[in-house]
């Protein structure tokens, strides 16, 4: 056991220092091997990002799921939570570490609805 221990921290230091160099990467001219590094970087820490994301996409289904049962089927309680749930990204690509397109694991709420509150108006 202690044998995949130490597996464990040495595949999270890579994927740590994998998250850091893509993120101190400028979204300037990408040479071939810059453009093969970022790829590797971005599926080893999809590795461990996907799962996360599925785990919170499933748990955020549940309570959405809830919500819905306890306020009778209202849909304004659910939607919201449905959608930061479900919506964002699955997977690290390489324009995620090249700084050209922002990670999101909590998704937005959808265009259609905009009487919710947003994270950045403090809630």
């Amino acid at each position: 056991m202690r044998r995949h221990s130490r597996h464990g921290r040495g595949l999270v230091t890579v994927l740590v220092v994998a998250l850091c160099l893509g993120a101190s990467a400028r979204a300037e001219e990408v040479s071939e091997e810059d453009s093969v590094g970022y790829g590797i970087g971005a599926a080893l820490l999809s590795v461990v990002y996907g799962p996360a994301k599925v785990v919170y996409a499933g748990l955020g289904s549940l309570v959405g799921a809830a919500a819905w049962a306890v306020t009778g089927g209202d849909t304004e309680v659910s939607t919201p939570i449905f959608e930061s749930a479900l919506y964002g990204d699955y997977v690290v690509t390489p324009e995620h570490l090249e700084g050209e397109r922002g990670l999101e694991f909590v998704g937005r709420p959808s265009d259609t609805d905009r009487s919710v509150a947003s994270p950045s108006d403090g809630f």
